[in-house]
């Protein structure tokens, strides 16, 4: 090949290159309602009729879209591909069903978007007609042989309302002999009066549950809360005819949880991973017996370590960490919990040193900050912090204070270890090596513990690498599991309270078991890498040989 004709493949390469490299990322469909909205279609709607208006999203890349269904009762609508038009598939009834929800996916083509849709059936009403003739009880204007059946299908009935003919609180075969007597009588045009010829019990009609939060509503939980534990407050409906509800779940998350039958209290089923997954959609029912409501409630995993976190310190304040771009915090969770409706108030914030943050104000129940507070790193040995002292009432006269120290955390995840840079070395009855070759500079998080005890961790800072790490004071003949993370200055600091010192020497701090569980990065910690070692027999030091006579 020619000098000439390489430089040609290589220009039409390079062409290729910024071609391809032009071309902006994919976006996925987007719906203006967000995660849910509603349709409404009158009972007994033919097959084939337009459900309010389409259920249409935008792309931001102006793709094409197409749009299909999903969810618990996709099999009863259709939708228009094109344009998001969700249609009747058969005549629905009311009093059989009043609620359905359906999933509306639209597609570019490689990427989707999806939105709930609650889709309420109206009960149509109509005004029975009247006629001026007794036997003629079903008001057809003719006394019939329909007449006779219609009052035998209500035999023995005490409130069998225009079958009722003698109006005597019970249907029978007086009723039957007064319509018999009538037969083949043509009366006079019905009337469109709603009140009967003859005396008649008047049935007041029910009505279905209420959601005061309408269709949709949030509730939060935090990750790893064991199974059994209340999420939020209950998602509780009122009968307007003071029925007795009972609530169960539905939609397609709805294994994941469980509700009180009693109360609408959704409660956790198992322990949830905000790193597996963030957000679950459940549907709330609340029944009176025969017409049922629905609400559709969006259940937000909170990850820990991600949220402001605030630990008791000392007898007068408190710390609260702001990890990764969190910018603010509900203050109730913490100063007040099991109780709403708190007023707030920042009393005071501390800007004496150059290199405390001080743009912290309480906005709606929330303790926020400004995100670009959220890029201070911590100074070498000591820890810049803001002090704020927070004021609240419980209603009983007496304020209540708090002192808060603020810190930040901004890079809170670094990368995962990987396994071929950390070992065990060498195993004793009571020690174990752990050689980390990561390199000089980083910062090791260190946890082990025998099982069914709590886990000790320990923090270092790399001096050199490769580094053999020890783990002291091990009981013999025993198993244990041993983690290692890297972890970011800024929780190295954390870790060590502040202090100072050599930052080359491991620092014990016996810790929850919590932090032992989550194994995920987040918080200032990587992916961990677990290692497990069993330690041998101790063997007794050898004895001297014995005296030679």
């Amino acid at each position: 090949m020619s000098f000439k004709a390489g430089l040609s493949i290589l220009g039409c390469l390079l062409s290729l290159f910024l071609m391809i490299g032009s071309v902006s990322a994919n976006s996925a469909p987007k719906f203006a309602d967000g995660g849910s909205t509603t349709r409404s279609v009158d009972e007994n709607t033919p097959a084939g009729q337009n459900i309010g208006s389409p259920v249409s999203a935008t792309d931001p890349d102006n793709d094409t879209l197409t749009y299909t269904l999903g969810g618990a009762d996709r099999n009863s609508f259709d939708i228009e591909s094109t344009s998001g038009q969700l249609k009747t598939k058969a005549a629905l009834d009311h009093d059989v069903k009043d609620s359905y929800a359906v999933e509306v996916i639209a597609s570019d083509g490689s990427l989707t978007n999806a939105i709930i849709v609650r889709i309420r059936v109206n009960e149509v009403t109509t005004t029975q007609t009247v006629s001026s003739c007794k036997g003629d009880v079903n008001g057809d204007g003719v006394v019939d042989a329909a007449d006779l059946a219609f009052v035998a299908s209500r035999f023995g009935q005490t409130d069998g309302g225009a079958a009722d003919v003698n109006a005597d609180g019970i249907v029978n075969v007086a009723d039957l002999a007064l319509v018999a007597d009538d037969l083949g009588e043509s009366c006079a045009s019905p009337s469109t009066d709603s009140t009967p010829s003859t005396p008649a019990e008047v049935t007041t009609r029910n009505s279905a549950p209420e959601f005061a939060d309408g269709s949709s509503t949030t509730r939060s939980v935090d990750e790893n809360t064991p199974a059994g534990q209340n999420i939020g407050s209950p998602v509780s409906a009122t009968d307007p005819d003071n029925d007795t509800l009972t609530y169960t779940l539905g939609g397609a998350d709805r294994n994941s949880f469980d509700i009180e039958s009693t109360s609408g209290q959704l409660k956790t089923k198992a322990a949830l991973d905000h790193d597996v997954k963030d957000s679950y959609a459940v549907e709330v029912i609340a029944s009176d017996g025969s017409l049922t409501n629905a609400i559709i409630v969006t259940i937000n995993v909170r990850e820990i370590g991600v949220m402001g976190q605030v630990s008791q310190t000392g007898g007068n304040y408190r710390v609260l960490t702001f990890y990764g771009q969190t910018t603010e915090v509900e203050l109730a969770d913490y100063l007040t919990p099991g109780q709403t409706g708190i007023n707030f108030t920042l009393m005071s914030s501390d800007a004496s040193r150059p290199d405390y943050y001080n743009d912290v104000r309480v906005e709606n129940g929330k303790l926020v900050t400004e995100s670009n507070t959220l890029g201070h790193v911590h100074g070498t040995g000591t820890q810049p912090h803001t002090v704020c002292t927070i004021t609240w009432n419980e209603g009983n006269d007496v304020d209540e204070q708090q002192d808060l120290h603020l810190y930040t955390v901004s890079d809170r995840t670094p990368r995962a270890l990987l396994s071929n840079e950390v070992s065990v070395a060498a195993v004793r009855a009571t020690e174990v090596d752990i050689q980390v070759t990561v390199g000089a500079g980083n910062y090791i998080r260190l946890g082990w513990r025998k099982t069914g005890d709590l886990p000790i961790f320990r923090v270092v800072s790399l001096a050199s690498s490769p580094v053999t790490l020890t783990i002291p004071g091990l009981e013999p003949e025993t198993d244990y599991e041993i983690r290692v993370s890297l972890m970011t200055r800024q929780s190295f600091d954390l870790y060590r309270g502040g202090s100072t010192g050599p930052t080359d020497t491991l620092i014990p701090e016996i810790t929850p078991a919590s932090k032992w569980i989550r194994n995920l990065s987040g918080g200032g910690l990587g992916k961990s890498q677990t290692l497990t070692a069993t330690t041998p027999a101790a063997h007794p030091p050898p004895q001297p040989p014995p005296p030679i006579d």
